[in-house]
């Protein structure tokens, strides 16, 4: 079955793009290193022969891209384990006609109990990815095959899926508050406008990594103010939620109707907590685009 979600692209290229795997029955819970022993007896008896008939086809998929771009690179930001969950922060970088160029992402991975990935859900803007070129190409000459999905509800499957395979994991005290927190009066603020309730008047930062920016809460609010304006009945809600430590991970869908038309689009949220349970910042993946406001947001962030 298919393994990778690209969230961002789901409204362009269709959910059906990206159906998970089927769910598995084995129940026993390997160790890393009975991960690697079955990875190897798996290339032993099938991975390499793969790999040999492969290389005598086209290229396809991710490795054409890896090919049009042969000195990419990928490098972890952070890492949040969560039971059978890595949430990541990544950067590549790579050249593209001589400049180096690097863009932020994010990856979120489910584990099955004897090591492979069931999922990965990549936040990834592909304006400025190593295989934009790639993929705009293939768009453009293929249109008809790149469904267009719209109206609410899209990305709850998603989340259905992950959620489905999620281990119990045990909290903290401090855990517990902070996914509180989040899950109540953080979203409560982003339905309502943005205050102190829940976030540091002077330490808070509303960073952008895809789009290189970060703010401070005065100007975080001016562009709270764009997106209220061009989406008045926009509604934030949260699909996922993941704590470790003091920093918290939400994933999650802002919906809104445009012209009379249903729309939403994904996001997912980094938030660091202080002892006192003030935010203090919000590291936010969005693909710009799609997000109401986008054309005066990206005016008063000089974007």
């Amino acid at each position: 079955g298919r393994v990778l979600q690209m969230v961002f692209q789901v409204h362009q290229i269709g959910a059906g793009t990206f159906a998970p795997p089927a769910e598995e029955s084995r129940q026993f819970q390997a160790t890393v290193e009975a991960a690697r022993a079955n990875f190897d007896a798996w290339m032993a008896s099938t991975g390499w022969k793969l790999a040999d008939d492969m290389r005598k086809q086209p290229p396809m998929a991710s490795w054409k891209s890896l090919l049009g771009v042969p000195d990419r690179t990928v490098r972890i930001a952070s890492i949040m384990p969560v039971g059978n969950q890595v949430v990541l922060e990544l950067i590549s970088t790579w050249t593209e006609d001589g400049v180096l160029k690097e863009a932020a992402w994010v990856a979120v991975l489910i584990y099955d109990v004897d090591g492979p990935v069931l999922q990965d859900r990549s936040y990834i803007d592909l304006a400025n990815w190593p295989s934009a070129r790639r993929y705009a190409r293939e768009r453009s000459q293929a249109p008809q095959n790149q469904p267009q999905t719209t109206g609410a509800g899209v990305m709850d499957g998603f989340y259905a899926y992950q959620k489905a395979r999620q281990m119990p994991v045990e909290l903290s005290d401090m855990e517990r508050r902070n996914l509180s927190i989040i899950e109540g009066a953080w979203v409560d603020v982003q339905n309502t406008g943005l205050d102190t309730k829940v976030i540091h008047p002077e330490r808070f930062r509303m960073q952008w990594p895809v789009q290189k920016c970060s703010c401070n809460l005065n100007i975080a609010k001016e562009v709270e103010a764009i997106v209220k304006e061009a989406a008045p009945d926009r509604k934030m809600r949260l699909g996922l939620t993941y704590a470790k430590g003091n920093q918290v991970a939400a994933e999650g869908v802002v919906s809104w109707t445009e012209n009379g038309v249903a729309r939403e689009t994904p996001f997912i949220s980094f938030l660091l907590l202080d002892q006192d349970g003030l935010i203090i910042r919000d590291r936010r993946y969005i693909t710009l685009a799609n997000w109401p406001g986008a054309d005066k947001m990206a005016a008063r962030l000089g974007l």
